[in-house]
């Protein structure tokens, strides 16, 4: 219904139900951002709807634009499960091979993870303390820490000192959520721009500099590992 009045909305609102209707689809988080967000714009259009359905013609136009709507929003929302599914089957998305990797490590030492990967490495190996998991999102501490190991930061560096980590595990590959391209975009504009400062590393560049050494490797992730 907005896109049959986006003539007469305001742009911000058009932009505004579009990308939170895409993030609605691609998760279930962000419905309940996309019915509050949505509420007032659906409240215009049916006033206008209201004011202009005085003849049947009118009427049945608004209709056949609604099947159109709600057949496509399912189809994109079938297509979204379908292509989920496959994308986070565990031969494509988890660590499989490197939970195998350090299952046959003696003693796995304090080791950083993937956030995505946090309830995986819990369910296989429980016994094991792992860095993050999907109940933290909260802890808002500890999202920052690791954000800034993520990002390549200096305070990364301080971050895995700080919890003795002598051990990382994180996607060898682009996953969803992995490193984001955009931020390495912006690092190398702010680069061009002469502003190393704001440059964005990634975990890759952290490791790198710090002289880990990767001693596992495959599709999906690489592991490494510090003295």
């Amino acid at each position: 219904m907005a896109w049959v009045y986006r003539k007469r909305l305001e742009y911000w609102e058009v932009a505004g139900v579009a990308v939170i209707f895409v993030a609605g689809m691609t998760s279930n988080r962000h419905v309940p951002l996309l019915v509050i967000f949505s509420l007032p714009v659906l409240y215009k259009c049916i006033g206008w709807l209201v004011r202009e359905a005085r003849s049947e013609a009118v009427l049945e136009k608004v209709v056949q634009w609604l099947v159109v709507m709600v057949v496509s929003m399912s189809a994109v929302n079938v297509w979204l499960i379908g292509s989920g599914v496959k994308v986070l089957a565990e031969e494509n998305f988890y660590p499989a091979g490197a939970v195998a990797y350090f299952e046959t490590r003696e003693d796995l030492p304090n080791t950083f993870n993937y956030y995505g990967w946090g309830g995986y490495l819990i369910w296989k190996m429980p016994g094991t303390r792992w860095f993050i998991d999907g109940r933290m999102p909260s802890w808002e501490g500890i999202l920052l820490e690791y954000e800034a190991v993520e990002k390549g930061e200096k305070e990364g560096e301080a971050v895995l000192d700080k919890y003795e980590v002598k051990m990382v595990v994180w996607p060898a590959r682009q996953l969803l959520g992995g490193e984001p391209a955009m931020r390495r975009l912006v690092g190398r504009l702010m680069k061009l721009l002469k502003k190393d400062d704001l440059e964005y590393r990634g975990i890759e560049g952290l490791m790198k500099e710090g002289g880990w050494r990767v001693v596992y490797e495959d599709r999906n992730a690489k592991v490494w590992e510090r003295d």
